[in-house]
């Protein structure tokens, strides 16, 4: 700190040279976080772009206001669809929570230091600290809305399968190896069902 206050005292150009190197920084850090952001813009826009279905004859299309929940069913009722004996599938998928979407923002800190000699061998020392944080947002299609960081999946507590197929042992230990592979859930949390 006596090092600080000694190079501070010393000579005023070098805190100008400070302040102004403190400034270019800042100013490079903005830009770099200006790039990322376009880079997060575009892996946010590929969230709700359809998927393919895994035997290519049809495509899950879904709208953004469609939920995840839903999106899932799809997905697993075309997949177990396409295992050996299945037949067709109806899928119920329970989530715990909604999810969550964590924003980028920016943080912006400052802090001064001011050091004063009161002429008599007394020293005073005034500290400001402040912090703002703002969420970033970005304009897009004329449209204002905060730039997603990322976002965080709900988890499954539980899920059923109906299928076809379900009445038979190998079937349904395909069916439930299958939803604990791709949901990552536990084995109890699976109950396959044959259909009517």
């Amino acid at each position: 700190m006596e090092k600080i206050k000694s190079f501070l005292k010393s000579d005023g150009n070098k805190f100008t040279t400070l302040l102004i190197a403190l400034t270019v920084g800042l100013a490079l850090i903005i830009l770099g976080n200006t790039n990322n952001a376009s880079s997060k813009e575009n892996e946010a826009e590929n969230i709700n772009t359809p998927e393919k279905s895994l035997s290519g004859e049809n495509e899950i299309v879904y709208s953004a206001d469609e939920s995840y929940e839903r999106i899932l069913e799809k997905r697993l009722e075309e997949t177990l669809s396409l295992i050996s004996g299945a037949g067709k599938v109806k899928v119920m998928v329970k989530l715990n929570h909604s999810g969550e979407i964590v924003l980028s923002q920016d943080k912006n800190i400052n802090e001064n230091i001011v050091s004063e000699d009161d002429g008599e061998g007394g020293l005073r020392e005034t500290r400001n600290y402040s912090e703002e944080i703002k969420n970033i947002i970005i304009t897009e299609g004329g449209k204002q809305k905060p730039l997603i960081l990322k976002e965080i999946e709900p988890t499954v507590s539980g899920v059923i399968v109906i299928a076809q197929g379900g009445g038979a042992a190998n079937v349904k230990e395909q069916l439930i190896n299958a939803v604990v592979t791709v949901l990552g859930v536990e084995t109890h949390r699976v109950e396959v069902l044959k259909m009517k």
